[in-house]
C-alpha cells in the first residue's frame, strides 16, 4: 500500500510540475470566489473535500453569482475535483467589470 502511494504522489507532483493544479482547501477562505464550471460563485464555507456556494436557476448565464445577488436559492456544494478551475480573492473580484452574462464575453 505504502509503494502504491508513494507512485502516486510521484505522478501527482510531476503533474503539478507542469502546471495541473490540485485544489483543497488550504486555497480558499470564506468570501473568495471559486470558477466552477465556468462560472465564479462566491465561497460561503470552505469544508475538507468542498466548498459551499450559492445555487440558483436564475445564475444561469451569468458570469459571477454571489450570495446576496437577491435571487430565490440554496447551496450547492463544489468537490475540489470535480469542475475547480480558478480563485479569487474578494478584492480581485472587485476590480473586474460588474456581472456580465457569458453571452457578452463572446
Amino acid at each position: 500500500m505504502d509503494d502504491q502511494l508513494d507512485h502516486w504522489r510521484v505522478v501527482l507532483a510531476r503533474h503539478e510540475a507542469q502546471g495541473f493544479k490540485v485544489w483543497s482547501g488550504a486555497d480558499f477562505r470564506k468570501g473568495d470566489f471559486v470558477q466552477y464550471r465556468g462560472t465564479w460563485y462566491e465561497v460561503l464555507r470552505v469544508n475538507a473535500k468542498s466548498l459551499t456556494i450559492p445555487h440558483t436557476h436564475a445564475s444561469v448565464g451569468r458570469d459571477v453569482v454571489r450570495k446576496d445577488d437577491g435571487y430565490p436559492g440554496g447551496t450547492w456544494t463544489a468537490g475540489y475535483a470535480d469542475g475547480i478551475t480558478g480563485r479569487m480573492s474578494p478584492e480581485e473580484m472587485r476590480e473586474r467589470p460588474a456581472n456580465r452574462t457569458r453571452e457578452a464575453e463572446d
